[in-house]
């Protein structure tokens, strides 16, 4: 005895394919709705990925002697009042994926130099005066590395496209390179380290019939535990790209993106604090994989 839901179904497969061949069209495939996931192959891939930016940035370098209080000025000195307005990073990442595991390494040196000014009010910084009138010129970076892992998701829009997450974690270091030269002979040079735990979300999603076009970026944030309670870090960035893939392992991009930093540390009276916005840049690099 044939079963009525066996019948059934014939019957409307029947249907489709009598009408797909009356109007000549092939019937979809799921390969022709979505295009095919990230294979689960068990092979390590390494992509190497190198890039430089340039864009505004604000803030200012707060930097004490000790903590002492009185042996810096509050909130300065601001970037506008050494000659910088603008700034350069130069950076790479070096990713490893296995299946849909991944893990990053990242460093980048963000300069904030080679910018002149003269002071209109008096200056204190590292207990070194600055009386107003003074030329002063800075020599600081700001050096950041990241190690974080991450697991890929894919997420389906609609039909035809799928985007691929990232989500991750891992921890951030920022090392603080501060140096302020004066036309009266005065100097001022601090460095230090600091780190926090950071959560991020990397994205990629590449247009249907789109060809080599395709996009990709990051948000990442950092966040304040128990454990660096000694020393207080929050980082915020948010990066988006338009590659181009010349094949399955290089692609050129261009990219824009926006950072704020701001580290504190918990001196007796008066901390070392640096304060700075980075952005909107405008970056190039290119992506190597292996």
């Amino acid at each position: 005895m044939v079963n009525k839901t066996t019948g059934l179904g014939a019957l409307a497969a029947s249907v489709v394919l009598l009408l797909a061949g009356c109007s000549g069209t092939s019937i979809p495939t799921p390969a022709d709705i979505l295009p095919p996931k990230t294979p689960p192959d068990r092979k390590v891939h390494v992509g190497l990925t190198p890039y430089v930016r340039v864009g505004p940035t604000d803030g200012y370098l707060q930097t004490p002697a000790g903590g002492a209080f009185g042996s810096s000025s509050i909130r300065r000195p601001t970037l506008a009042e050494v000659g910088i307005s603008t700034a350069w990073e130069v950076g790479a990442k070096l990713e490893t994926f296995w299946k849909r595991h991944g893990v990053t390494l990242e460093w980048s040196r963000f300069y904030i130099n080679h910018g002149s000014g003269t002071l209109a009010s008096d200056l204190t910084s590292q207990n070194m005066p600055f009386p107003a009138g003074t030329e002063v010129n800075s020599n600081s970076f700001l050096t950041y590395l990241g190690a974080h892992y991450s697991y890929l998701h894919e997420v389906c829009l609609g039909d035809c496209d799928r985007v691929e997450l990232r989500p991750g974690g891992g921890v951030r270091f920022v090392d603080v390179s501060y140096k302020l030269d004066g036309s009266n002979g005065g100097k001022a040079n601090r460095t230090y380290t600091t780190w926090a735990p950071n959560l991020l979300l990397d994205w990629s999603w590449r247009p249907r019939d789109r060809g080599k076009l395709r996009f990709a970026g990051r948000f990442s944030t950092t966040f304040d535990p128990v454990l660096s309670e000694t020393r207080r870090m929050y980082i915020f960035e948010a990066t988006a790209r338009a590659h181009y893939d010349f094949n399955r392992c290089t692609s050129a991009f261009v990219e824009t993106g926006y950072r704020h930093t701001l580290l504190d540390d918990t001196q007796p009276d008066l901390t070392n604090r640096i304060h700075a916005d980075f952005g909107p840049w405008i970056g190039i690099g290119f992506e190597k994989r292996f």
